[in-house]
């Protein structure tokens, strides 16, 4: 299954490219490194300072109407 617009990235994802700024690494390098945007990281290095979480938030809004299951 690949990753669908709208739908958060995993963890495992989020740590390997947070550790890769961590070590040193260059967001404009580490981006396509990943294939995640220059804007993803500095929102989840901005999150993770404001916040100190690195993990996704649980998806918000009302739950699907049982029919379209």
């Amino acid at each position: 299954m690949a990753w669908q617009p709208g739908q958060a990235y995993s963890n495992d994802l989020r740590a390997r490219v947070l550790s890769a700024v961590d070590r040193g690494g260059r967001v404009y390098e580490i981006a396509p490194l990943f294939e995640v945007s220059v804007s993803y990281i500095y929102k989840a290095l901005a999150r993770r300072h404001a916040t100190g979480i690195e993990t996704a938030l649980p998806k918000r809004g009302r739950p699907g109407r049982k029919l379209d299951r």
